[in-house]
């Protein structure tokens, strides 16, 4: 009986891709998704972090910080916000903020100016930032 030739790894793989098998093995996907779920959450955190920014930054200059003082409270939101990882954390920090520096804004408005932050698409979500650092 005449054997056939040995199959070339890449032929092999062929073979069992066109059979329909599961080639990947499983620790190999598990290290994917690892990466993926990781990759996900890094650029979740960091949306987040340029979105308190962008919020403490409206917040400074509302309150008439400038320059480092500006950049300061916004640092500080961030930090707060990064720390506790609850949105009503920073809510509550500027609207106390507001309050004792008398100034007349809602919670609801606070809580709207931070989705705007939120929002890359929104127009206009730059401008309190250019207006504080050039």
């Amino acid at each position: 009986m005449r054997r056939s030739p040995p199959q070339s790894p890449v032929s092999a793989r062929r073979e069992i891709v066109k059979a329909g098998a599961n080639i990947m093995p499983t620790a190999r996907y598990a290290r994917i998704n690892e990466a993926k779920t990781i990759y996900a959450e890094t650029a979740s955190f960091n949306a987040r972090a340029r979105r308190d920014r962008k919020f403490g930054t409206w917040a400074a200059q509302t309150l008439g910080f400038i320059g480092a003082e500006a950049n300061l409270y916004a640092e500080e939101l961030v930090r707060s916000s990064c720390k506790h990882f609850d949105d009503d954390i920073a809510i509550e920090q500027v609207a106390r903020d507001f309050r004792s520096a008398r100034i007349g804004r809602a919670d609801g408005e606070i809580r709207t100016m931070m989705q705007r932050f939120s929002n890359p698409d929104v127009q206009g979500q730059n401008e309190h930032t250019t207006m504080i650092y050039g």
